[in-house]
Order: structure tokens, then sequence, then C-alpha cells
């Protein structure tokens, strides 16, 4: 399957990215950080979840290109307005 997931750099965003690429998936994940996972199937793209226009355009290689599982993982605690924008509009602009 085609897996995107929002904060995969650390946390649990990585290690759920890390459980997807042990079971044979196809991993697109988003970070404000670099890359912490290296694996053949496994592309990172450095984005803000919050800015819609920071968003990669993602295209999955293969006869089903689609992303066929999105994890909105991405999160904020205890930044007041951040949290808002990360928590609620992330996933927003995600979705």
């Amino acid at each position: 399957m085609n897996v995107v997931i929002t904060g995969t750099s650390r946390g649990m965003g990585r290690e759920i990215a890390i459980k997807f690429l042990n079971e044979g998936h196809i991993v697109a994940g988003l970070d404000l950080e670099e890359a912490t996972i290296v694996h053949e199937h496994y592309t990172h793209y450095i984005c803000d979840v919050r800015d819609i226009n920071s968003l990669p355009y993602i295209e999955f290689e293969g006869s089903d290109k689609c992303t066929e599982i999105l994890i909105n993982n991405a999160g904020m605690q205890g930044q007041g307005y951040q949290d808002i924008e990360t928590n609620l509009k992330g996933v927003m602009n995600c979705t």
C-alpha cells in the first residue's frame, strides 16, 4: 500500500513509518525536519502542514499511484495558536 504519514522525523510518526516499511509498504513522510529514516521505499518531504502551499504533490510509482492510507500524525501541544494551526488546520490541509 501507498502510505503518507505526517511528522515522521521523530516520535510516533517515525515509529509508524518504520512499521509500515517493515511490512513492505511504500511510505512518504512529511516533516519540518530532515529525514531520520533511510529505506529504499521511503521518500521524505520537508514541508509545513500548516502551510498548504508548502505541501508536496505526492505520486507513487506503479500501477496504483494514489495514496491509500493517510496518517495525520504531526501535532503540537502547549504552543497556543500554533496548536490550532498544526493540529487542526494541518490535518485539513493534508486531507
